[in-house]
């Protein structure tokens, strides 16, 4: 991704957090002016994050569920109501683990 996506996407991001388009789009630039002047010429790699935002997902499915709601869970978050009996088995073995 070139500075200017990155810095459109930082943009895009406050905006979507409800700071106003012109503050937004100063606090972009100054972030993008930061990362140029700390990395410039750099190669960088940066993670996905996959293993995250996985988690925050099964966090989320467990505290939104309430018993009886697996396929809407399954539905709401992009994912088969076996992966969801799943999320919901290893939690609760994790919660038994702890109190054993």
């Amino acid at each position: 991704m070139n500075i200017d996506k990155f810095s459109l996407r930082v943009k895009n991001a406050l905006v979507d957090s409800n700071v106003a388009p012109n503050l937004a789009a100063d606090v972009a630039k100054q972030v993008t002016e930061q990362i140029e002047d700390e990395c410039g010429g750099l190669t960088l790699y940066v993670s996905k994050n996959r293993i995250n935002k996985a988690n925050l997902k099964r966090e989320q499915i467990i505290a939104e569920f309430t018993g009886n709601n697996h396929k809407q869970l399954a539905k709401i978050h992009n994912i088969s109501i076996v992966h969801v009996y799943r999320l919901l088995k290893e939690h609760k073995q994790q919660k038994m683990e702890v109190t054993a």
